[in-house]
């Protein structure tokens, strides 16, 4: 599972911070992704700090449930 940094959409555009999400399947900056029922984020291309991961526990990271669209590569 890998560690991807998200923005979450708000009117079809990703706005405020980034937040930290693992995902099961390989996504890539750009592609739309659904996080929960309801809320949808883009992939952005920001490092995510392994330091932060480890203090606030990779088992409290929430989880990418799929791709809804992907970047055209």
């Amino acid at each position: 599972m890998q560690l991807f940094k998200v923005k979450y959409l708000k009117n079809g555009e990703p706005c405020g911070r980034s937040y930290t999400f693992k995902s099961p399947i390989e996504v890539h900056p750009g592609d739309i992704v659904q996080i929960d029922t309801s809320k949808k984020g883009m992939v952005v291309d920001e490092p995510v700090d392994s330091a932060w991961v480890i203090t606030y526990g990779a088992d409290k990271i929430k989880v990418i449930l799929g791709i809804l669209e992907e970047v055209s590569a």
